[in-house]
C-alpha cells in the first residue's frame, strides 16, 4: 500500500500483481473526502483490471465489453452494501476499455469475413469510454456501440453491420 505525503487528503493505493512479479493484475485507488470538507464531499474509489485476453470473435468481444460494463455497478454495489459506503450519482460512474497490443488488434479481434477498407490498417490500440447516465443507452446498446467504434474507427472495417447483427445478446462465457 502506498499513502501520499498530503495529511489532509490520505490516499491509498493498491497493486495485484501475478506471483512471478511479471504482470500487474489490478490496482485500486481511495482518495476520501478531505476533512471538514464544505458541501456535499466526494470521495474517490478507483478500479483498474488488466486482462490477458486471447483472440477472439465479435461474438466474444460483445460477451466480454458486457462484462467490463457490468462491473461499474457491480463495484457500486460491492462499495454499498459490502463496504457500508455510500454511493452517489454526483460524480457519476465511469467504465473504460482499453485493448492495447504489439501487434494489430485486428490479430486480438478475428475479422473472418469481413474486409478492411481500401488503404487502411488495423490500429493496436482501441479507447472506448462511457459515463453512466439513467436516461442514457442500456448495456447492451452501449456495447453495440463501442464494438461498432472497434470495427469502424481502429480495425477500418466494411460491411461489419451483418457481424453485428448476428451478435446474440444472450449471457455466455466471456472466456
Amino acid at each position: 500500500m502506498i499513502r501520499w505525503q498530503d495529511p489532509d487528503i490520505p490516499t491509498a493505493e493498491t497493486v495485484l500483481i501475478t506471483t512471478d512479479e511479471r504482470y500487474l493484475l489490478a490496482s485500486a485507488l481511495l482518495q476520501p473526502a478531505p476533512p471538514n470538507s464544505a458541501g456535499a464531499a466526494i470521495s474517490i474509489f478507483w478500479l483498474h483490471l488488466y486482462v490477458l485476453a486471447a483472440p477472439a470473435d465479435l461474438q466474444v468481444w460483445y460477451q466480454r465489453f458486457m462484462l467490463a460494463i457490468s462491473i461499474a455497478s457491480a463495484f457500486a454495489d460491492f462499495l454499498a452494501r459490502d463496504l457500508g459506503l455510500p454511493t452517489s450519482d454526483e460524480r457519476p460512474a465511469a467504465a473504460g476499455i482499453l485493448l492495447h497490443a504489439a501487434e494489430p488488434l485486428s490479430k486480438l479481434v478475428a475479422t473472418a469475413g469481413l474486409s478492411p477498407l481500401p488503404d487502411t490498417a488495423p490500429a493496436s490500440q482501441f479507447l472506448g469510454y462511457s459515463i453512466a447516465d439513467p436516461s442514457g443507452q442500456s448495456p447492451d446498446e452501449l456495447t453495440r456501440h463501442l464494438l461498432i467504434e472497434l470495427c469502424r474507427d481502429t480495425l477500418h472495417l466494411r460491411d461489419f453491420d451483418r457481424a453485428m447483427d448476428a451478435i446474440d445478446a444472450s449471457p455466455t462465457s466471456a472466456d
